[in-house]
């Protein structure tokens, strides 16, 4: 019993928090800001995919060249953007070194980026985007206590445009200037999404209109603290508590009969069946997986891999579904006992896969970090939260 009432303490404060940052992200709209709904590029096996998974934030959009936004009556952050873009463009190197601050030490990330030293950045700009052809400020979007800059200009490569991204906080009285990397996972996301919409732009247009079953606002300015500007994912998906192995049970969906196929395949050592059920970039990997697990010290490993897995969620995010899995058979799993693996859907065919068996991406980062991703919404226990449509309020 006191282990069920401390679970409903943790889902009401859940509730409150949920409550506290969307009053936050309607008052947005009196500073010039607009709440927007966008769907997530997610990286399947590297390449972008448009999901049915959401992003929800306050931004302002600009769209403006660099001398049309200095033109402008600016604020503290927008100034010290200014003076970080121009630093880059010209080179000016001490310039921009006044105002920097390195990406956050995040070991947890999916890829590092050593760029302690704003020299680096200089350099690696210079080389990306020439002499700044086409350099344009998109626009600004609030994340929790920070301001995330969008920006970009053509490629020297290519001559396509390339976006990218500033954040901009206040360290005591300064404010400083600080590249988006994978070490700021939400930042890292929305820039690489900013970048597939530029390819197709026409499939991520914002969602006017957004109906989903939940909504799950991020811990960005510490434990269950949206900051002053909440984002938020919104999503529809299904909780349960389905057993992989126990074929007396049904399946409740096409996605989980094909993943139950898959892993009946792995639990019968079926190995070239399995490795067959996943994407044709993690099929090598997941052989090599496979082999190792034939040898003769790996059969206690192998045993507990089968010995059950329990569905917790599947979060819908057609044609990607996240599935969310646990060895422990109750409600009571713990955030650090929850895995996930992708399972896609072949538009074409209709047919699934598993993917990404070997790479990871800045969602991962996210939906796997229990201090900035809560996955109270995954229990059977709790209800959905109503999402209300954003974007026009």
């Amino acid at each position: 019993m006191e282990n069920r009432r401390n679970t409903r303490g943790t889902f009401q404060s859940w509730l409150i928090f949920c409550s506290l940052a969307v009053a936050s992200l309607a008052q947005g709209q009196a500073s010039g800001f607009q709440v927007e709904n966008i769907p997530v590029a997610i990286n399947v096996e590297g390449r972008p995919v448009r999901s049915a998974l959401y992003l929800q934030f306050d931004k302002k959009s600009y769209q403006m060249t660099l001398e049309q936004f200095a033109a402008q009556r600016l604020d503290d952050r927008q100034r010290t953007f200014l003076q970080g873009v121009r630093a880059i463009r010209t080179r000016d190197y001490q310039g921009l070194k006044s105002i920097w601050q390195a990406p956050p030490d995040n070991p947890k990330a999916s890829m590092g980026f050593d760029l302690k030293d704003p020299q680096i950045l200089v350099d690696t700009y210079s080389k990306g985007y020439g002499n700044y052809e086409g350099l344009k400020i998109l626009s600004q979007v609030e994340l929790g206590s920070d301001s995330l800059f969008l920006w970009g200009a053509k490629a020297t490569t290519t001559g396509t445009f390339w976006p990218d991204g500033a954040i901009l906080r206040a360290e005591g009285r300064k404010v400083v200037f600080t590249p988006v990397t994978p070490a700021s996972p939400v930042a890292n996301l929305i820039v690489e999404t900013l970048l597939a919409s530029t390819i197709k732009p026409q499939e991520y247009a914002p969602a006017k209109d957004l109906k989903v079953k939940f909504r799950s606002v991020l811990s960005l300015a510490g434990k269950q603290n949206p900051g002053a500007h909440p984002v938020a994912f919104a999503f529809d998906g299904t909780a349960m508590n389905f057993s992989v192995f126990d074929t007396a049970e049904e399946p409740p969906s096409p996605v989980l009969e094909f993943y139950r196929s898959a892993y009946l395949a792995f639990k019968k050592r079926s190995f070239d069946d399995y490795v067959s059920k996943f994407t044709p970039e993690s099929q090598p990997q997941v052989k090599t997986w496979t082999h190792n697990l034939s040898a003769a010290n790996a059969t206690e490993y192998f045993n507990v891999l089968v010995r059950a897995r329990y569905v917790k969620f599947v979060l819908d995010a057609d044609p990607i579904f996240l599935v969310f899995y646990s060895g422990d058979k109750t409600d009571k799993w713990t955030a650090a006992a929850l895995h996930c693996e992708y399972v896609v859907r072949d538009p074409a065919s209709k047919g699934y896969k598993l993917a990404n068996f070997a790479f990871t991406s800045s969602l991962d980062d996210i939906l796997g970090n229990p201090e900035l991703f809560n996955q109270q919404a995954f229990r059977q226990t709790t209800a959905p939260a109503v999402a209300q449509p954003r974007g026009s309020m």
